[in-house]
């Protein structure tokens, strides 16, 4: 399982949010402000089985634009997508620890 960070600029973030849904994704939501200028974003939160990933992220950044740039970082499973002032961060779920284990010392 991956969790998809996108935050979204104000004036794509219905769209982009219905693309998410209309692609059969869910996608938890709210309106953020940061950055120097202290801009609008929506920033949204998504939980996908890995094979589902690539899907997700073609309905956030389409296929074709010139825009399109994928990172690697600090912190980030591997990649960071940037297309139209949108960005996302992908974290892999399977790495955080079961809390249901008996603790070891």
């Amino acid at each position: 399982m991956k969790m998809v960070m996108t935050i979204v600029p104000k004036k794509f973030a219905e769209e982009t949010l219905n693309a998410i849904i209309e692609a059969g994704f869910t996608a938890t939501f709210y309106e953020t402000r940061g950055g120097m200028l202290r801009q609008s974003q929506t920033t949204m939160f998504s939980a996908v089985r890995d094979e589902d990933l690539v899907k997700l992220l073609r309905v956030i950044a389409p296929i074709g634009s010139d825009e399109n740039v994928l990172h690697r970082g600090f912190g980030i499973e591997k990649q960071m997508v940037f297309y139209n002032g949108t960005v996302v961060f992908i974290w892999s779920l399977e790495d955080l620890p079961n809390l249901s284990e008996p603790e070891t010392e």
